[in-house]
């Protein structure tokens, strides 16, 4: 079981143990040093309470009467760990991963981004770049369009760059138009229900020489159009660089003062890795010796 404190909703993996149930309702995790419940309860034993839930039901007798039966469900709260969803696995990592990649987006990043090795991921259904390489939402686009000009307005505001700045586009739209109330007539008058914002379909036109007028200024160093999003191909790595640092700091943490001096002196790379890993916050980082978390 995870040294991590229990807490509602938390998923974990009981490692090596045999499990027993107590008629007094605990569950009994051996080789495990969970102490929860002090002298309450035994080393080792965790406190499993049923949830409980009522629903009724009509039903008919065999007279034909309509009666109302109120049912009772216990059930432990467990479910199995390939249950688990993306959001919640986001930031965790797994031995074997069982991946959608077809379905693209962040989906499939959260997915890939949970398998320690190569060897653990399973692909379910062929898939190719085009699925894995969708198009962001317009509204999201947008949205990371304003944050731009926002950003690039400030770093003019205060002398940082050099230029003019640009216009900050309106993504809330319109506000609510108040609509005047018809006068009283024998037959009610239909009012046009106004939109808060217009309706958009399509996809968002990225290239195009229009989209880039009418969003951006002349301005050389603004007029680059970045890719917002996640993309999959030799030249970008952006969908693992994080598993990558991430695997190399818990790598490095479990080295020892030697071993962590030859990994600084091996390259350029490594000691720039090694330094910045040496000025990172390790408070609140702690460190699986399960075999499954290692690379």
């Amino acid at each position: 079981m995870s040294h991590a404190l229990l807490t509602k909703g938390v998923f974990m993996g009981i490692w090596h143990t045999t499990l027993e149930c107590h008629a007094q309702g605990f569950l009994h995790f051996i080789q495990t040093d969970i102490d929860e419940y002090g002298y309450v309860l035994p080393p080792g034993c965790f406190l499993i309470k049923p949830i409980t839930w009522t629903f009724r039901h009509e039903i008919q007798n065999a007279e034909g009467k309509c009666a109302n039966v109120s049912v009772t469900r216990e059930q432990m709260p467990f479910q199995a760990g390939f249950a688990c969803t993306g959001q919640v696995m986001q930031g965790q990592t797994m031995p074997s991963v069982l991946a959608y990649m077809n379905e693209g987006g962040f989906a499939a990043y959260v997915a890939v981004s949970c398998a320690t090795c190569r060897e653990g991921l399973f692909v379910a259904h062929p898939v190719q770049l085009e699925q894995l390489n969708q198009a962001l939402p317009v509204d999201l686009v947008k949205e990371m369009r304003k944050f731009d000009a926002m950003a690039w307005n400030t770093l003019i505001r205060y002398g940082f760059r050099e230029g003019s700045k640009v216009p900050v586009e309106d993504t809330v739209g319109l506000p609510y138009l108040l609509v005047p109330k018809p006068p009283p007539a024998d037959k009610p008058v239909a009012v046009k229900a106004i939109l808060k914002r217009p309706s958009e379909e399509g996809k968002l036109d990225m290239g195009s020489k229009r989209c880039r007028q009418q969003v951006f200024d002349a301005n050389s160093v603004f007029q680059a159009l970045r890719q917002y999003g996640c993309t999959w191909n030799k030249q970008d790595w952006s969908c693992a660089y994080d598993t990558v640092c991430t695997s190399f700091l818990y790598i490095y943490l479990s080295l020892c003062d030697d071993q962590k001096q030859n990994f600084a002196r091996a390259t350029a790379l490594t000691d720039a890795m090694a330094r910045r890993f040496g000025d990172i916050d390790l408070t609140e980082i702690r460190i699986s010796r399960e075999p499954a978390n290692v690379m």
